[in-house]
């Protein structure tokens, strides 16, 4: 994972390499048992939005826990902006 600090609030970065299988010789097979559920717990920090960069698509905020959870595939990166007041 990774965090990036921008004018108006935060990008998360989360990488997934697991379920990756890659032999010179082979394409590579994803195991998508491997997919990872992340929960990123925001804390005291007021949240405004949240969306998932790459496919532009909004993520809800769990409002009573201040927390947003997102699937990983397998060999696949999620970039968060989480948007704050």
């Amino acid at each position: 994972m990774g965090l990036n600090k921008v004018p108006d609030g935060w990008w998360v970065y989360l990488i997934n390499n697991k379920g990756v299988t890659k032999f010179t010789e082979t394409a590579e097979t994803l195991d998508p048992s491997a997919t990872a559920t992340v929960t990123v717990d925001l804390r005291a920090l007021r949240v405004s939005g949240a969306r998932e960069l790459r496919g532009d698509v909004p993520i809800a905020i769990g409002r009573e826990r201040n927390v947003i959870t997102v699937e990983v595939p397998p060999g696949d990166i999620r970039v968060i902006k989480i948007t704050t007041e």
